[in-house]
């Protein structure tokens, strides 16, 4: 399991690291916070690195898991073997997502904080991918997925921490519904990539990570990842890790409603996600050709209608400079402003 959006049809799980350590360098900032609105190519590079790194790791959850699995134990006991591997891979994201962005926050190389690890980690999914592709056995193919997971957080924490760092308040909104836009996109090309490669397992890993690993780079290179010149202060060892799993919800209640309200529509999604396929197969009795078809139409219809609302809620977001609105509805704007 992964996430970045809640909109996203296959989850990412992100925001508890980079985001917390995001908005703590904004507050508290050893690079000055932008001001100056993003130009159009860095806000295009992004979104098409956002695609890319959502087409490498949906493509696996949407259905190559499954139909790896079925490869190797066969279709009765291929949601043992997905139940299996995907657990492996959420605990690497879990871990993963907050360590990467804390340590992407404290990166002083003369590469920048961000672009170092938005590579690595899109040349470890790569890897990680093969070795599911390549996997003998489940064994091996829970660790490939856990190293794919690893490497994917590590190069999307570091991406979504390039939203605050290079994009300035009154363009957020719109940015984040581009990104939530562009993340669906992807998963429809996850779908569709599923219908063309179901019976070519190597080219359903290696495509969707090829095509990740060049876009992300290509950001990462045209990215103005300003370098760190000494590292933020820290009270260092273990207790600086542990705490960065670690918000209190009482002193902190907008963050523990957003981490738990995020949870949930996380979880209902990653389990509709990733035994779909499975669900097509032996449900409508289709083989997996058939059940890749099916699929496919069906984010297709879900994508349309994602793109539609995420575009208007976001340009909406930007010009009323509110957000709770669109989250929990028109009729608590009744309540004082700041409600919504």
């Amino acid at each position: 399991m992964s996430g970045t959006d809640p909109n996203a049809e296959s989850p990412l799980s992100t925001p508890a690291g980079s985001g917390v350590h995001a908005v703590a360098a904004e507050l508290h900032p050893l690079i000055p916070p932008p001001t100056v609105r993003a130009k159009p190519s860095l806000i295009t590079w992004m979104a098409l690195a956002r695609f890319g790194g959502t087409f490498a790791y949906s493509t696996p959850l949407i259905a190559g898991l499954a139909l790896r699995a079925q490869d190797l134990v066969g279709q009765q006991q291929a949601v043992g073997a997905l139940g299996l591997v995907t657990t492996v891979g959420a605990v690497a994201a879990f871990l993963a997502n907050p360590i990467f962005g804390r340590i992407s926050d404290r990166t002083t190389g003369r590469f920048g904080r961000r672009r170092p690890w938005m590579i690595i980690g899109s040349v470890g999914l790569l890897i990680g991918l093969v070795l599911v592709a390549a996997a003998p056995s489940v064994a091996v193919m829970a660790v490939g997925w856990f190293v794919a997971q690893l490497f994917i957080n590590a190069a999307l924490a570091a991406h979504v921490a390039t939203v605050p760092d290079q994009v300035p308040q009154v363009q957020r909104g719109m940015v984040s519904a581009l990104l939530g836009i562009t993340q669906n996109v992807a998963n429809l090309g996850a779908a569709y990539a599923t219908r063309f490669f179901s019976e070519q397992t190597l080219m359903l890993f290696l495509v969707p990570g090829v095509i990740g690993l060049i876009l992300m780079t290509i950001y990462a290179i045209v990215l103005p990842d300003q370098q760190l010149t000494h590292r933020p202060p820290s009270e260092g060892g273990l207790r600086t890790i542990l705490k960065t799993f670690w918000v209190n919800p009482v002193r902190h209640p907008d963050f523990g409603w957003a981490w738990i309200s995020r949870f949930l529509l996380v979880l209902g999604n990653f389990m509709f996600v990733t035994y779909r396929l499975l669900y097509l197969q032996k449900e409508l009795t289709l083989d997996r050709s058939g059940a890749a078809v099916v699929l496919s139409n069906g984010v297709l219809i879900y994508t349309v209608a994602l793109v539609v609302s995420t575009f208007i809620a976001g340009w909406a977001s930007d010009k009323l400079g509110r957000r709770k609105v669109f989250i929990i509805g028109p009729r608590w704007c009744s309540r004082p402003a700041p409600i919504c």
